[in-house]
């Protein structure tokens, strides 16, 4: 005697169980995602910008452009990096310095006046 099994019967518990346990969390992962989503464009809006995207695009072109600035800086001779080895197989932190214009120091990129001339950094 051959024993033939009914698939369809398998199917339609397999269906019954997805729809049981995976479409509520599907539906209440899409949910918080939403207001995350609305929270995060609230607070776009609140400074000035009509989305949350529109703010992270912005804030990324900022900082392309400063990484590109300090690079410029570091080409031309005006600035340096220096990296930090912690010696326990992290890459360490990078640290930029641009040269002062007027004394010749190297500072933070982000600094705004030389700290040891006290000069505008621009």
């Amino acid at each position: 005697m051959i024993y033939e099994m009914d698939t369809t019967r398998y199917i339609i518990i397999g269906v019954v169980i997805m729809v049981v346990f995976f479409v509520p969390v599907l539906i209440s992962m899409l949910v918080v995602s939403h207001k995350i989503r609305k929270k995060m464009n609230k607070g776009a809006k609140e400074r000035g910008y009509d989305s949350f995207m529109d703010m992270a695009v912005d804030r990324g072109m900022e900082m392309n452009d400063k990484g590109l600035d300090a690079m410029d800086q570091f080409v031309s001779g005006k600035a340096t990096i220096n990296v930090n080895h912690t010696g326990n197989g992290n890459d360490g932190n990078v640290i930029i310095k641009v040269r002062c214009p007027h004394c010749g120091y190297l500072e933070s990129e982000d600094a705004i006046y030389c700290s040891k001339c006290g000069k505008n950094m621009k």
